[in-house]
This record gives structure tokens, C-alpha cells and sequence, in this order.
């Protein structure tokens, strides 16, 4: 069955990975929380996706090069401050599966020590566009599982063959999953990767055709905005009836 995981928690109604996000994704069914993963000046790790703080606070200034005592100042709507990892660890891990899209590198160590136990807990996904970091995770953590995030391609030689390019890429990494951009969702390309023993899960997918077709063709998840909708429409795909 087609998994079901709420990018940046329930994105479309609640602030992107706040902790009401998060908990709506959950209480709707989501299979799992997909969260982004930024550290501040002085080392502490936050749930947030942009370099700047700007578009989600109206703080001009770039987290990485910010205190967290001015980051724990600032909202993301009137009543939600930025949401650190420690407090979304407190209450998430372990009751659901949780993909950690890490965007700064160099906080691997930290990212593991802060997950302590859990760290190779299956139901615990490192993810990151940069191959780098997957790597770092893979050598930090042997028994993890790991995901590549994979946007549109833009080097032409990797193109002529992308399924046996991004196949051989995945090996070396020693990756489980695929996260690919719904550009790239072709079902040569899910077939082959499931061939290889690897599962492929789409991004961003909030559109109910797209989310069918994808479902249709054996993905193993569907990375979305809206998991209150989504949710609903896996389980009548898979149902008997569907």
C-alpha cells in the first residue's frame, strides 16, 4: 500500500513544520512526518526549510548565522514559535515514522547524538538532496535507513540512462529509498528501482489525478502537503471496493 507522508506536517493549513502541522498530519492518519532539519549559530537544531528566516517570520537573517535565543523569539503565526528538533523528537518519535530532510551539513553528529536510541530505529528515514550528507549518515549509523531526494535533472549524460545512473548512485550510497520529483515519476523509472530492491517515494504531490496515476504505478510513498486528503484517497484506492 502506497504510504502516505506529510511534507512539513500539514503544510497547506498550518504553518510548515510547526508542531500543529505535525500533530494534524498525525491525527489525519499520515503514515509518516517528513520534517527539515537546519542548525543555528550556536548548534541547536530546528525544524525549518529556508536558508533565511524571512518568508516564515519576517526576520531578515539567515538561521545558520543566528543564536537560538533570537530564533526561540520569533513566530511562525501568533501563537507558534519556531519548533525545535529536541521538542519534535518528544513527541513524535516512536508513534510515527519520520523522514528527517537534513539541509545543513556538517550537523550529522549532532542529529544522531539528539536521536540517541532511535538513531537506527527503522522507523527513523535520513534524507537530503546532498549525497554528502547521505553518506556521513550511512558512516555515522551503518544500520540506517536512508533516502536520496532527486530533483529535475539538468546534467545531460546522467539523463540518457537516469534509471541506471540513479540505480548505481543509490548503491553507492548504500541508500534504501528514492525520493523522486514527480517529474521523474515514470514507471520505467519506479519499475527499475524496484527491480534494484530499492523503494520510491514522489514529492510534492497535492494534486488527486497525479496522486492516482502515482498510486497506479506502485510507488511506495506519496510526499504531500495536504495528508488529510491524501490519506483518504490511498485508502479508498487500496480498498476492495476502490
Amino acid at each position: 500500500m502506497t504510504r502516505i507522508i506529510a511534507h512539513r506536517g500539514s503544510s497547506k493549513l498550518f504553518p510548515e513544520n510547526s508542531l500543529s502541522a505535525f500533530r494534524y498530519a498525525t491525527d489525519c492518519g499520515a503514515d509518516a512526518l517528513e520534517v527539515d532539519l537546519r542548525c543555528s549559530r550556536d548548534g541547536v537544531i530546528y525544524c525549518f526549510h529556508d536558508y533565511h528566516l524571512s518568508r516564515m517570520t519576517g526576520f531578515s537573517g539567515y538561521l545558520s548565522r543566528t543564536d537560538s535565543k533570537t530564533i526561540d523569539k520569533l513566530h511562525l503565526d501568533s501563537r507558534q514559535h519556531l519548533l525545535r528538533f529536541d521538542r519534535f523528537l518528544h513527541e513524535f518519535v516512536g508513534r510515527i515514522e519520520i523522514v528527517l530532510d537534513i539541509k545543513s551539513a556538517g550537523i550529522e553528529s549532532d542529529l544522531v547524538r539528539s536521536l540517541g536510541r532511535h538513531a537506527t530505529d527503522p522507523a527513523i528515514i535520513y534524507s537530503s538532496f546532498n549525497a554528502k550528507i547521505v553518506s556521513k549518515i550511512k558512516t555515522l549509523v551503518p544500520r540506517s535507513h536512508t533516502a536520496l531526494i532527486v530533483g529535475p535533472i539538468r546534467n545531460v549524460k546522467m539523463k540518457l540512462d537516469f534509471s541506471a545512473n540513479l540505480i548505481e548512485r543509490m548503491q553507492s550510497l548504500r541508500c534504501s529509498v528514492a525520493h523522486l520529483s514527480r517529474l521523474l515519476a515514470k514507471p520505467g523509472v519506479v519499475k527499475r528501482l524496484n527491480d534494484a530492491g530499492f523503494a520510491a517515494a514522489v514529492w510534492t504531490v497535492d494534486n488527486e489525478l497525479t496522486a492516482r496515476r502515482l498510486i497506479d504505478i506502485g510507488v511506495d510513498g506519496i510526499i504531500t502537503n495536504l495528508p488529510e486528503k491524501m490519506t483518504h484517497l490511498a485508502k479508498k484506492k487500496h480498498s476492495p471496493v476502490a
